[in-house]
């Protein structure tokens, strides 16, 4: 199950009710989609157009910034994200041209959240790695992530059933992919981070 224009999951029935329910889905709130299944929350996202896609993770930053109790640092690191999320950064052909950037934000926001601010990987994780609200969704994930490392096999064909390694940020490459660092909508199964983390590490696994 290789990404391709329309498939949204590697899960066919789930993919198939995306695809056949693209107008109805378009009306799903921020809260529902991000208290939605995991897996029904990133075929749903794949499905968005450029502007759901920004609005989505906007609001998502905003929320944060509204609830988690940051420091003054914490917080104005937080609403750069928000500068960084340019009306036109969800299209792929506007990565192309913003690619060193996009890398180099990438780069120097990780580090500053782990230096600066002595965040955890999950912290960080928390913060651009999905659509979570609530800390409880990337737990569930993680340990849905553990249980697949110690059953799936490498695929050479860079398929959905690459081992990943859960070192999410000791190699800041391992967040280029994520979609809020890149309009990734490739890849199956594994979210953006987890493909990328899979094809950089999944040897050491």
């Amino acid at each position: 199950c290789k990404q391709q224009n329309g498939y949204f999951s590697c899960d066919p029935l789930l993919n198939e009710y995306v695809s056949s329910h693209q107008a109805d889905l378009e009306l799903i709130t921020f809260k529902d989609l991000t208290n939605s299944d995991l897996a029904f929350q990133q075929a749903v996202f794949r499905s968005y157009d450029i502007a759901k896609k920004r609005k989505n993770w906007l609001q998502k930053i905003q929320l944060l910034l509204d609830k988690q109790n940051y420091t003054g640092a914490e917080y104005i690191h937080v609403a750069s994200l928000l500068n960084h999320l340019h009306e036109d950064y969800f299209a792929t052909v506007i990565y192309a041209t913003e690619a060193n950037e996009r890398k180099q934000f990438a780069s120097d926001w990780i580090s500053k959240a782990k230096i600066t601010l002595g965040w955890s990987e999950k912290q960080i994780a928390f913060v651009i790695y999905k659509l979570y609200t609530n800390p409880a969704q990337f737990d569930i994930e993680i340990n849905t992530i553990q249980a697949k490392v110690q059953e799936e096999s490498i695929d050479p064909n860079g398929d959905c059933t690459c081992n990943t390694s859960l070192s999410f940020v000791a190699n800041w490459h391992a967040f280029q992919e994520v979609v809020i660092f890149q309009p990734a909508v490739a890849g199956c199964g594994l979210n953006p981070v987890m493909e990328h983390a899979a094809k950089k590490h999944c040897q050491s696994v």
